[in-house]
C-alpha cells in the first residue's frame, strides 16, 4: 500500500512538473499590438497567437497604408524566436521573424514577401507589446 501511495505521489509530482513547465513556455502566446499615429498618419497591428507545444495559430489585424488581415499559417520555434509563414487577405504571403524580448515585448520583422498572387500589405518591423486580457476586452 505504501508503495501505491509513493508511487501515485511521485506520478502527480511529475504532472504538476510537466504542467507547469508547459505553461512556462508559452512565450509567445498572447495578443500583441503596436498603435501609432505619426504626422496624421494612424499605423497599427494586433497579432493574436495561440500557442500549443511548439506550435502556433492566430491571425493578425494590419492598418497601414490599407487595412489587411491573415492567418498564421505555418510556424517553427526555436528558443525565443519563431519564423511564421503568414497569408494577407489581399493575396500575398510573408515569412516574419518574431522575437519574445524581455518585458512582455514582441519583435516583428517582415523577411520575407511573396506577392506574385497578391499584394502583402503589412507593417514591417515593430515592436509590439502584450496586451492583457482587460485591454482586449475594452478594445472590442
Amino acid at each position: 500500500m505504501k508503495v501505491l501511495l509513493n508511487t501515485i505521489t511521485a506520478l502527480i509530482f511529475l504532472l504538476v512538473l510537466n504542467f507547469s513547465t508547459f505553461a512556462q513556455n508559452k512565450k509567445f502566446d498572447g495578443n500583441w499590438s503596436f498603435e501609432e499615429t505619426r504626422n496624421g498618419h494612424y499605423s497599427s497591428l494586433s497579432v493574436n497567437i495561440n500557442q500549443v507545444g511548439n506550435q502556433l495559430e492566430g491571425d493578425y489585424g494590419n492598418v497601414s497604408s490599407k487595412e489587411s488581415n491573415g492567418k498564421i499559417l505555418r510556424a517553427k520555434i526555436t528558443g525565443n524566436t519563431a519564423m511564421i509563414e503568414i497569408d494577407c487577405d489581399w493575396g500575398g504571403r510573408g515569412t516574419v521573424k518574431i522575437t519574445r524580448l524581455n518585458g512582455n515585448r514582441l519583435h516583428w520583422q517582415v523577411i520575407k514577401r511573396d506577392e506574385s498572387k497578391g499584394a502583402f500589405i503589412v507593417l514591417t518591423e515593430q515592436i509590439l507589446k502584450k496586451s492583457s486580457m482587460n485591454q482586449v476586452a475594452n478594445k472590442r
